[in-house]
């Protein structure tokens, strides 16, 4: 190898460490985001089959979603369920 790729320098030195300490805060950088919680959850239906729209639709023709979620560290106290169509009617602690 030719000289001037094998000798130490202050240059070199200095690109050395300053490169590591970006590898070293992109790493905690990638573990920190890893660990965060953040939760968004969006459930989207088909808007026709609304009462609304079609106000001789039978309580057969509406669609029934059962969901079975477990939060065992959430008390029951704070937990609800919001939902709204697409008409914008809101329903908020829906049992």
């Amino acid at each position: 190898l030719k000289s001037e790729l094998t000798e130490a320098s202050l240059t070199g030195a200095g690109v050395s460490i300053a490169t590591g300490l970006v590898m070293i805060y992109l790493v905690f950088s990638q573990i920190s985001e890893y660990r965060t919680l953040n939760s968004q959850t969006t459930v989207a239906l088909d808007h026709f089959s609304s009462n609304n729209l079609h106000p001789q639709a039978t309580e057969e023709d509406l669609l029934q979603i059962n969901f079975n979620v477990s939060f065992p560290r959430l008390s029951c106290e704070y937990a609800s369920v919001d939902a709204m169509n697409f008409m914008g009617t809101h329903d908020a602690g829906l049992a």
